[in-house]
């Protein structure tokens, strides 16, 4: 029983981790978002997305600490925006500009090598004005 109720609150925390409301119109404006487009019942095609996320976090925590995860059969705002129909997918944008974007089944490299590019070539762009 004891390690019952450990399970569930450990789980608890882990969802209230991962979920965050939507930003606003005004939040997409002046800060980089990223948004997990994640199909739970398919998660062991989306291991490489969850093994780059924790190092990407790692490296960019301010980036990543407001992830919206998104999962099919919920209507989305963004997922009609940036017309993504596709599962897994990491988009990350900044204001109503896709600066990354990984589709699809691909290797973890693959996930964090354009991400930190992107990430890299946005942070020097905005410390040069």
């Amino acid at each position: 029983m004891r390690g019952r109720s450990f399970f569930l609150l450990i789980s608890l925390l882990l969802l209230n981790g991962c979920v965050h409301e939507t930003p606003s119109e005004k939040e997409l404006m002046d800060e980089n978002q990223v948004f997990f487009f994640s199909n739970e019942s398919d998660y062991k095609n989306e291991v490489s997305y969850y093994d780059a996320l924790i190092e990407l976090k790692k490296e960019y925590p301010e980036v990543f600490k407001n992830m919206v995860v998104i999962s099919p059969g919920k209507e989305h705002e963004v997922k009609e925006r940036f017309d993504i129909d596709e599962y897994p997918a990491l988009i990350i944008v900044h204001g109503n500009e896709i600066i990354v974007e990984v589709i699809g089944n691909v290797s973890k490299e693959d996930i964090i090598k354009p991400v930190s590019t992107a990430l890299e070539e946005k942070t020097s762009s905005e410390q040069n004005y």
